[in-house]
């Protein structure tokens, strides 16, 4: 379980996420990973964030991230899946680009 004071742990390194009319501060993430033994590479959006903050998403509702760094990954996103962490406070978004 994640004692810590949620807020607090968001305010340094995330971002703006936006659904609908609500937002919330995120962690985004853009990972490359190599699949089929090196031959194709992928990137897996996903946002981490505190649970209930951007209302109920689902499969392909739309989101808006903002705040990345030099721009590189803002813009529109659609939901592809949505998981709590642990103790669900937190959930974690996987996203593709709209």
């Amino acid at each position: 379980m994640f004692v810590e004071d949620l807020p607090a742990f968001f305010a340094d390194f995330a971002v703006t996420v936006m659904a609908g009319n609500l937002s919330t501060q995120a962690f985004f993430d853009a990972p490359d990973e190599s699949v089929l033994g090196d031959r194709v590479t992928s990137s897996q959006y996903a946002i981490t964030f505190i649970a209930g903050t951007l209302g109920a998403l689902v499969y392909l509702s739309a989101v808006s991230v903002s705040g990345t760094p030099d721009g590189q990954f803002d813009g529109p996103y659609r939901v592809r899946t949505v998981n709590s962490i642990e103790d669900g406070r937190m959930q974690r978004v996987i996203l593709e680009v709209q």
